[in-house]
């Protein structure tokens, strides 16, 4: 499990990484969109959020399938309103384009739920591996 669990972050350390200056050098120089005062700050949010699921995934005892299912709501629930929270606040608090800023953010956000369907799965396949 050890393994499966660097083996991940790794992967998403790489992702968020050329997703975070490949989005950015899009902006400014594809688009020729300004990008916004704390640009950085969403990447750092879904990287953050991805180090959180992976730990508590490989945390979390996996012989108990119904805590193993609270867990996955919980992790989802949280992950929504975070994620919910932090964009009405930076689209209020700050002065942004709002269309700029919802495409950036969507972008984003559908790259975490890939990655977070990617580990749902590979954690779901290692227990089934464990248990033949």
């Amino acid at each position: 499990m050890k393994e499966l669990r660097n083996k991940q972050l790794l992967i998403f350390t790489l992702v968020m990484l050329l997703a975070g200056w490949g989005v950015w050098w899009m902006m400014n120089s594809v688009f020729h969109v300004e990008s916004f005062m704390g640009y950085p700050f969403i990447p750092v949010l879904f990287y953050l959020s991805g180090l959180v699921l992976v730990y508590v995934l490989f945390r979390v005892d996996k012989t108990n399938p119904r805590k193993l299912v609270n867990v996955y709501m919980l992790l989802k629930l949280i992950k929504m309103l975070v994620f919910g929270t932090t964009a009405l606040i930076y689209l209020f608090a700050f002065k942004v384009n709002t269309k700029t800023f919802i495409v950036v953010f969507a972008f984003y956000y559908m790259l975490y739920l890939l990655f977070e369907t990617y580990t749902f799965y590979s954690v779901e396949k290692q227990i089934k591996k464990q248990k033949a």
